[in-house]
């Protein structure tokens, strides 16, 4: 019954879906990013309605701010005065193919600073896991606290960000904050009871940056170890296809115009 065409037009196909897993590795040096955007939230009085989001592949590290529209100018600005002129250009960058992705100023940018732009395939957030997950949890912890009419959202924004960064994460045994700066965060009760480093200044700035180094290189290999599981575990519901040219294919039709049934 598969060879007949209106059957496989019409049936949902009985065998695992095709395609395997193949992650994105680490990166070697903090800050190689991808970017995204979240949205649309109830308009502030400040006229924000969107989130821009860049996280750091190595660290974890997460880079927000609230956005009128999501324009162009709005990403450019973001990436220059928000990531590169704090943390450094980045060497490459993972976005959806949204407009303002793919614009000729944000094109620019990229190319004065020598950034290698990927975008990810169209209808499959699942390229790009890393920010769709992140996504879902800001999105999880603006709920929390917002007011009835979630019109502050943006104002937690900041707090939401900066408790994401301090947070030890499961996969990288380690806060995003640690493996950017070297050290935890300080809190009011270290202000308190101040650290009072034995070693001279010299010696406790180097000591900081090791400390740093080697965390980094153990949340590679954690990294590495979750990304294999995930791989397993996914590979096992899917099958291997290739393709050569001039094979005839199927298209899936993701959205359906309203009054139409979906197909091929």
């Amino acid at each position: 019954m598969s060879h007949f065409r209106e059957c496989q037009r019409r049936k949902s196909p009985s065998q695992r879906p095709p395609g395997l897993l193949r992650p994105i590795l680490p990166a070697e040096i903090p800050f190689a990013e991808i970017g995204d955007l979240l949205g649309r939230f109830p308009l502030k009085t400040q006229g924000n309605r969107w989130i821009i989001v860049c996280t750091d592949y190595l660290t974890r590290f997460t880079v927000t701010k609230t956005l009128p529209s999501g324009e162009a100018v709005e990403i450019a600005k973001f990436l220059v005065e928000d990531v590169i002129l704090k943390h450094g250009s980045p060497r490459e960058i993972i976005s959806d193919r949204g407009r303002s992705f793919l614009s000729n100023l944000v094109k620019e940018v990229n190319n004065l600073f020598m950034i290698y732009h990927l975008q990810t395939t169209a209808y499959h957030p699942q390229t790009n896991g890393l920010t769709e997950r992140l996504n879902k949890t800001l999105a999880d912890m603006l709920a929390m606290y917002v007011d009835v009419d979630q019109k502050n959202w943006d104002n937690i924004l900041p707090f939401v960000t900066f408790a994401y960064n301090s947070t030890k994460q499961e996969t990288t045994g380690f806060s995003p904050f640690f493996l950017v700066h070297g050290r935890d965060v300080d809190t009011p009760l270290d202000v308190i009871l101040p650290f009072l480093p034995d070693e001279s200044a010299y010696d406790y700035v180097q000591n900081l940056v090791t400390k740093a180094e080697e965390a980094r290189q153990l949340a590679k290999i954690h990294l590495t170890k979750a990304q294999d599981k995930d791989k397993s575990r996914y590979d096992e519901r899917h099958r291997t296809v290739s393709y050569k040219e001039g094979d005839l294919v199927w298209i899936l039709h993701l959205f359906v115009r309203w009054g139409y049934l979906k197909s091929c």
